[in-house]
């Protein structure tokens, strides 16, 4: 449904752009097309060469995590079957292993699984080199074939856009010459 809803929102920005131009000569004609960036991702093979590559990282940090993990209940497991024969130096002693064992995980996890762990960072890395190449494709058959605005049918977002369709500096100016002429700070269209 929010899928549903993105898509019809870009395609009543698209609508609106559409008609707020002149209208258009038989060469000016709006051509809108999509592409399905899922599907791309699925059936790309250097995307799918990227998630495996991905994959087998997740599996090593994921061993590695459940050795200390493993090794942290081997040592919890010791602490409690020895608790009644040990000094009181050698439980502290084992304590002070386990709880440092304990953040020396957490760190890891950390490290890994963070917001800018490794496995955020290279997700991103790996991602970033798939999403350059489609750019690049997409942007040059899009001109190519003299399309207007690119859709994405996955999540309804404007791929590409032909620049004589971006607004964004006049609309700037717009605000900026309303700022300008209302100076006490007020927001326009309140005065």
């Amino acid at each position: 449904m929010k899928r549903l809803k993105s898509i019809l929102t870009t395609l009543a920005a698209v609508a609106l752009v559409a008609c707020s131009a002149p209208a258009p000569s038989r060469a000016d004609v709006l051509k809108v097309g999509y592409v399905d960036t899922a599907r791309i991702f699925d059936q790309y093979k250097v995307a799918q060469d990227a998630q495996k590559e991905f994959d087998r990282q997740v599996q090593t940090w994921n061993q590695d995590l459940g050795d200390l993990k493993n090794e942290i209940a081997k040592l919890r497991k010791e602490l409690e079957d020895q608790s009644l024969v040990l000094t009181d130096a050698k439980r502290r002693d084992k304590e002070s292993t386990l709880s440092r064992k304990q953040s020396d995980y957490q760190s890891q996890v950390d490290g890994v699984w963070g917001p800018r762990g490794k496995a955020t960072l290279r997700n991103e890395e790996l991602v970033r080199n798939v999403i350059d190449k489609v750019k690049k494709v997409l942007d040059t058959m899009a001109q190519k074939e003299g399309y207007t605005f690119v859709l994405d049918g996955a999540s309804g977002r404007i791929l590409y856009g032909a620049k004589e369709h971006d607004l964004t500096q006049r609309v700037i100016e717009q605000l900026n010459q309303e700022a300008s002429e209302n100076p006490s700070g007020g927001t326009p269209g309140n005065r």
